[in-house]
C-alpha cells in the first residue's frame, strides 16, 4: 500500500482517517455499509473527519 505525498499537507487527524479508510479496503473492497461499519469500528468519528477532508480537495488540483 502506498500513500500520496499530498497527505503530508493535511492535518494528522485526517491523515489517520485516510490510513484507516484505506486499510479497511483490505477487508471490504468497496464503499458498502459493511465497509463503513468497519471504518466506524476503528474510528467512531470517521464521518466528521470525512466531511473535514473535503476542505483539502483543492490540494489534488493545486499540486501535480
Amino acid at each position: 500500500m502506498t500513500f500520496n505525498y499530498k497527505l503530508l499537507m493535511i492535518p494528522e487527524d485526517l491523515q489517520l482517517y485516510v490510513a484507516v479508510h484505506e486499510l479497511c479496503h483490505l477487508v471490504e473492497m468497496n464503499h458498502s455499509s459493511k465497509f463503513w461499519r468497519a471504518v466506524e469500528a476503528v474510528m467512531p468519528d470517521y464521518m466528521e473527519r470525512h466531511e473535514k477532508s473535503h476542505e483539502y480537495d483543492f490540494l489534488l488540483r493545486l499540486y501535480p
